[in-house]
Order: structure tokens, then C-alpha cells, then sequence
């Protein structure tokens, strides 16, 4: 099968944080523990990806790159405009909070 390589790119998106619930705390050594959050995202202009499956990476602000607790290296998983990721747990995590994701629009493999 032939895709038309037009439709491939990256596209800068807006999204925004729609919910933050706490993840499981996990004990790393004695006295030492991680506690993480899962955050759900939905991008802005959500309507031009239904039906559709792409992956998103963080750009800005550039701290919530740092908190990823294991990013995939193509990106997140997103289905309709939306996805949900493991972070680790910041005050500066919030509902409502306005992000930059890049979101790699390769159509999928049949």
C-alpha cells in the first residue's frame, strides 16, 4: 500500500491539562520514595484528530519535560486528541494549565 507522504509531519499543538490524579507510590530504597501523578491532555483544536491515532512530546514548558518518569521515544500515545502520562509529582501541575506538544502526524502502518 501507497501513503501519501504530504499527510507526514510534525504540528505544534496547544493542549490543556483535563485531570491530575495521584499514581501509586513507589518505594525506591529504604527511605526513599516517588510519588507521580497521571496527567490527562487534550489538545486544543481536538476535532481535527478524531478517529485518529498519533503521538505527542512535550515542548514547552520545558520543566514538564523534566518530570516524565519514562517518556517513549517517539512519543505518547494519542487517541482522538487526547492522552494521559505518567509524571512525576509538581506543585505546577494543575488542571487547566496550557501546554506546547508537538504532534507527529504519520499516518498509521496497514
Amino acid at each position: 500500500m501507497i501513503f501519501d507522504t504530504s499527510a507526514i509531519g510534525h504540528m505544534e499543538e496547544k493542549a490543556i491539562i483535563t485531570a491530575v490524579h495521584p499514581a501509586t507510590t513507589r518505594i525506591l530504597g529504604k527511605d526513599l520514595q516517588f510519588n507521580s501523578l497521571h496527567v490527562s491532555f487534550q489538545v486544543v483544536r481536538s476535532s481535527m484528530y478524531d478517529d485518529q491515532i498519533n503521538k505527542a512530546t512535550f515542548k514547552k514548558p520545558a520543566w514538564l519535560s523534566e518530570l516524565q518518569t519514562s517518556a517513549p521515544i517517539d512519543g505518547y500515545l494519542m487517541e482522538n486528541g487526547q492522552f494521559t502520562v505518567e509524571l512525576a509529582k509538581d506543585d505546577r501541575i494543575k488542571q487547566d494549565l496550557n501546554v506546547t506538544i508537538e504532534v507527529n502526524t504519520t499516518p498509521p502502518q496497514k
